[in-house]
């Protein structure tokens, strides 16, 4: 294997000062509305009051009953509905604005409060970024290949948004990442108490983060049986047994009683009193199988393309790791099947296929083998071709993932909210065929040139004149800049 004169303690540097300044400069403006405006109202609130719920005129003026805010049926009181280590994230941010500014609001769109939960941001996505080149360093012995897969799997994907947004799937996506480096460590070392415990703590924090990562205990189950039956280990006794599942049936008895706390029942999730999700589970397992993988707004072969590239080497994975290769495989069948069944499963207003955002990057761990000498390594011309194809592909998601992060994050769901107003259903049904970054890169266009996006031309051919003078003026009011360091409003 060849070396680079690049060695991992100078990649893991480069990287940092990489995603680091990128962080800085693509810097967001505005905030994430929605889920995390509720989650950190709540911190706000504990900070303020010491407790944990928030006033009940708070949570009936925040959406719908249970959109938000879950009321326990014990004690009349409103909770956030979402995991509570997302509340906890939010604390030491929330306390410094208030040190900073005096005060605290529970909803807060200012300047101090943005830029303080950037930071934040920008600091996830370095240890995001260095937790995955650490997985990267498992299969490939070279810093060149495995750098420029992390750069490629979290900026030339939809993942680049979430390193943007102040919302709570960046934490879970450095959970979840902490807890594949973790479990496929101790799939190498076999009876490592040390990554045997660590993993077990990544685990345990996602379950406290989102309940649905509970379901990764089967990931756990699975690797700790392959652990015992591989041939030459060791015979493992009851104490690692006990140091195995201990550490999580803990963790368990932690989520069962917050979940008593915060819902009034140790099995409540908190997604049962908004109206929408009452029936969470009478989704079409075919519907959201289709949309993950051929949707134009959902599909993870879109919006994570370094997949097309894995495909091809998953056999050769699974030959040399088998194990590794099950527990990953594992972990994203089941996100990708639960999922599915739900009647949301692909998120209401996000971006791409957020609800498998943790898993995918791991899974596209067998693009790494292309770096090897001798393992999958272009020798054709076809080979040459396809890896070309390949690098253009990720040009082209890298360039659309720019024009999403260039306009405010809901850009296009307010185009489509407009059609609708407009009774253009034709041109509605137009947008949603397209990604959402040709979509913004058409509605930029129309706001410096005036030039019609295609789906506005269908929009003026289906109502009246007046009305599509009304659309396309309520269009160019939705088009706003979402870069910290640009004056474009």
């Amino acid at each position: 294997m060849r070396s680079d004169k690049l060695s991992w303690p100078a990649a893991r540097w480069l990287l940092a000062v990489i995603v680091a300044a990128v962080g800085i400069l693509a810097m967001p403006r505005l905030q994430y509305i929605g889920d995390p405006l509720a989650i950190r109202a709540a911190a706000a609130n504990w900070i303020n009051t010491g407790r944990i719920d928030v006033p009940e005129a708070v949570a009936l003026s925040s959406g719908q009953r249970g959109q938000y805010y879950f009321q326990n049926p014990r004690n009349g009181r409103y909770y956030s509905k979402y995991g509570p280590l997302n509340t906890l994230s939010y604390l030491p941010v929330l306390s410094l604005e208030k040190r900073i500014s005096g005060t605290l609001p529970l909803y807060n769109d200012g300047t101090v409060r943005t830029l303080l939960l950037n930071c934040q941001n920008i600091a996830l996505s370095v240890v995001l970024a260095l937790v995955l080149l650490e997985l990267a360093r498992l299969y490939c012995g070279r810093p060149v290949p495995a750098l420029l897969w992390v750069l490629a799997g979290i900026y030339a994907s939809f993942g680049w948004n979430y390193l943007r947004a102040q919302t709570a799937e960046l934490l879970q996506w450095v959970l979840a990442s902490c807890f594949f480096l973790f479990t496929l460590r101790l799939c190498r070392s076999r009876a490592c108490s040390r990554w045997l415990f660590a993993a077990q703590i990544s685990l345990v924090l996602l379950v406290l983060a989102k309940g649905v990562y509970a379901l990764w205990g089967l990931v756990w189950l699975a690797v700790l049986f392959g652990c015992r039956c591989s041939v030459g280990v060791p015979r493992l006794r009851l104490r690692w047994w006990l140091t195995a599942l201990l550490p999580l049936l803990l963790g368990a008895a932690v989520v069962l009683m917050c979940n008593y706390g915060k819902f009034g029942d140790i099995w409540a999730s908190g997604y049962t009193q908004w109206e929408r999700e009452r029936n969470f589970f009478s989704g079409s397992l075919w519907a959201g199988l289709s949309g993950f993988l051929f949707s134009p707004d959902k599909s993870i072969f879109l919006y994570q393309p370094l997949l097309l590239l894995a495909l091809w080497g998953w056999p050769e994975f699974c030959r040399r790791w088998r194990l590794e290769g099950a527990a990953v495989l594992l972990a994203f069948f089941l996100l990708l099947v639960f999922n599915s069944c739900t009647i949301n499963w692909g998120g209401h207003w996000s971006y791409g296929p957020r609800y498998l955002l943790a898993v995918l990057t791991p899974l596209t761990l067998p693009v790494l083998l292309w770096a090897e000498e001798g393992s999958l390594k272009p020798k054709t011309g076809w080979a040459w071709a396809g890896m070309t194809v390949m690098s253009g592909l990720l040009l082209f998601s890298l360039w659309l993932q720019f024009q999403v992060n260039s306009l405010e994050y809901f850009t296009y769901y307010r185009a489509e909210a407009v059609l609708n107003a407009c009774g253009a259903r034709k041109a509605a049904e137009e947008l949603r065929g397209l990604p959402f970054g040709i979509v913004n890169y058409q509605l930029k266009r129309f706001a410096q040139t005036d030039r019609l996006p295609h789906f506005v031309q269908t929009a003026s051919r289906e109502v009246t004149p007046t009305a599509s003078a009304a659309l396309q003026s309520e269009l160019l009011r939705q088009i706003k800049g979402n870069w910290y360091w640009s004056d474009d409003r």
